[in-house]
């Protein structure tokens, strides 16, 4: 079965989303961005397409799965 926090669909899977699925999430989601931006930076051209739109991509996944790790944590905390 898919990790939750990857790819996330329009409708997250709240009920299969816990704290093991968010580490091994971002266990592999961190490495593989910071090997992407470092990729990015030794080619990219300084442009809102050639910068800013690749960076965008490469941290998107990432910050999805931030975003709902940091709703369900505040949610248990209020």
């Amino acid at each position: 079965m898919s990790n939750p926090f990857l790819n996330i669909p329009h409708l997250p899977e709240f009920n299969r989303m816990d704290p093991e699925s968010a580490r091994e999430a971002f266990n592999s989601l961190i490495p593989e961005t910071l090997e992407k931006i470092e990729t990015l930076e030794e080619s990219f051209t300084p442009t809102w397409e050639g910068l800013v739109r690749q960076l965008h991509a490469i941290c998107r996944p990432a910050y999805d799965a931030w975003l709902f790790f940091a709703h369900l944590k505040s949610s248990i905390a209020n």
